[in-house]
């Protein structure tokens, strides 16, 4: 599976910002025991610096990502893949995808707070640790290099 097989792209109608909600809120929260605590009108969703953004082909959305770009350093948060298209190889190249979008936006660093079950996952996408975490989440991160 190929990165140039997909777009990764901001919400540009009711409809991709419905979907980028529904798969954040379905996935990391209620699947998680928190779907009560998600809020799509968080004031973060559209702070300067904060890209919300799908992985989308053609028009099927895959997956959401947000990511915060402070130069030199992006920070991946709530990173998903719609559940019925889980284990196809998606996550790795949504966040592939990513790595490229933060390299554009001179950052040198990938910074994420994992899931404790996604910390294998990460490492193959060669994040590594940085601290343990009392959070209940792992705290990851990667350098990146001249790659676009």
């Amino acid at each position: 599976m190929s990165p140039d097989e997909f777009e990764l792209r901001s919400p540009q109608n009711a409809t991709d910002w419905a979907q980028y909600h529904q798969i954040r809120h379905h996935v990391l929260f209620e699947l998680r025991g928190r779907g009560d605590k998600y809020d799509p009108n968080h004031p973060d969703e559209t702070a300067p610096g904060h890209f919300p953004l799908l992985l989308a082909r053609g028009d099927d959305v895959l997956g959401v990502i947000r990511i915060d770009v402070t130069p030199p350093v992006a920070i991946l948060r709530r990173v998903a893949i719609r559940l019925d298209r889980q284990r196809e190889g998606l996550g790795t190249v949504l966040l592939a995808m990513a790595e490229t979008f933060a390299h554009r936006h001179q950052c040198t660093e990938l910074l994420s707070s994992v899931a404790p079950d996604a910390v294998p996952f990460y490492s193959r996408c060669g994040f590594r640790p940085v601290e343990r975490s009392t959070s209940g989440s792992v705290p990851m991160t990667k350098r990146i290099g001249a790659k676009v």
